[in-house]
């Protein structure tokens, strides 16, 4: 059996990296354990549940991490059993996810508007 290069680098995490890939135009995609269940196909480790934001990295040495990361994604858990996708082209350099349009804009860091600003 011949298996695709990133079922192999993904593992049984395949599936969201799809999901996450076929909602690459929307800037955050909120899912829910349950809905993050259903796309996998299977339980996620109840370490998904408990531990909180450790268990949700951006470490790629995690095979479960890599899903969103080969997305371009970086996880925010809600605390409400919700998990926030959040394109990395929508987070600043200080980690602040930015929900407006100015990253697109070609004005990356908003530099415009504060040269502006100051004059």
């Amino acid at each position: 059996m011949v298996r695709d290069y990133h079922q192999v680098r993904l593992g049984r995490y395949s599936p969201l990296f799809d999901y996450l890939m076929e909602h690459n135009d929307e800037d955050s995609i909120t899912l829910s354990f349950d809905e993050i269940e259903t796309i996998l196909g299977r339980p996620l480790p109840s370490s998904a549940r408990s531990y909180g934001i450790g268990w949700w990295t951006t470490n790629p040495t995690a095979t479960h991490a890599r899903s969103w990361l080969a997305a371009s994604r970086h996880p925010h858990p809600t605390g409400d059993g919700r998990v926030e996708f959040v394109s990395v082209n929508t987070i600043s350099w200080n980690g602040a996810v930015n929900h407006g349009r100015e990253e697109r804009s070609g004005d990356r860091f908003g530099l415009g508007r504060e040269c502006e600003r100051l004059g």
